[in-house]
């Protein structure tokens, strides 16, 4: 496995896209991701959802704005 990519899991296209950004550029907002991505920001918190279930990331408050949420990716070399 690379870390270029995410562990071996059936995700969609565009959940891939998502963690990828997470994983390159978190901790990061759902507004963040949804501009790097292009998708609305419905979408990106689907995405977010699955990724969450598939312990892949993790929310967390932000430390400048506790109404905000970040995500950032787990380590998943040890799954």
């Amino acid at each position: 496995m690379t870390d270029e990519h995410p562990p071996e899991r059936d995700l969609a296209p565009a959940t891939t896209c998502v963690y990828l950004l997470v994983y390159h550029h978190g901790p990061i907002t759902p507004t963040r991701l949804s501009k790097l991505s292009g998708y609305s920001r419905r979408h990106v918190h689907r995405c977010l959802a699955r990724l969450v279930d598939a312990g892949l990331v993790e929310p967390d408050s932000d430390p400048a704005d506790r109404r905000q949420t970040t995500y950032e990716s787990t380590d998943f070399d040890d799954r």
